[in-house]
C-alpha cells in the first residue's frame, strides 16, 4: 500500500471464536476494477489475548485461492491493536475483477491455522480492500 492507495470495500469488526473457528465475509466491492490495479487486503485493528495464532485467508466459495497468512505475534502487548497488508496474487485479483464485473458476491474465508483455545476471543475492527492507483 502507498500514498495513492485508496479503500474500495470495508467490513465491519469480526470476531474469531473457538466455536465457530472461522470467519466467512462476503465481499461487497465496487462494481468494476481497472485490470491493472494492484489490490491488497488490510486486516487492521486486530485485538486478542492469544498471540500464538495464524490467521489463513482464502478466497471463493471452495476456498480455492489463498490470499496469504497473517501472524499474531505480540497480540497481547498491542495497545492499539495490530494491522497487516497483504498484497493481492495474480489469480485472486482475476477472480476479483471478473466477481465485481458479474456483481456476484466473493466470500472470504479468515481461519486460524489451529484451533483456538476454549475462550480465546480475535477481534478484527476493520477488514478492507484497498486499490492502488499508481499516480
Amino acid at each position: 500500500m502507498n500514498q495513492h492507495s485508496s479503500p474500495i470495500a470495508s467490513s465491519s469488526a469480526v470476531q474469531l471464536r473457538r466455536a465457530g473457528a472461522d470467519t466467512t465475509l462476503v465481499w461487497a466491492g465496487p462494481r468494476s476494477i481497472a485490470p491493472a490495479v494492484r489490490l491488497s487486503l488490510a486486516l487492521e485493528q486486530i485485538r486478542g489475548g492469544y498471540d500464538a495464532a495464524v490467521l489463513k485467508l482464502y478466497l471463493g466459495e471452495s476456498e480455492d485461492i489463498f490470499l496469504g497468512s497473517v501472524a499474531l505475534y505480540g497480540l497481547r502487548r498491542a495497545s492499539a491493536g495490530l494491522s497487516s497488508h497483504l498484497d493481492i496474487p495474480a489469480p485472486a485479483l482475476t477472480v476479483i475483477t471478473a466477481s465485481a464485473a458479474a456483481g456476484i458476491p466473493l466470500p472470504l474465508f479468515i481461519r486460524p491455522n489451529q484451533p483456538l483455545p476454549d475462550g480465546v476471543e480475535i477481534a478484527i475492527e476493520r477488514i478492507a480492500l484497498y486499490a492502488d492507483t499508481g499516480s
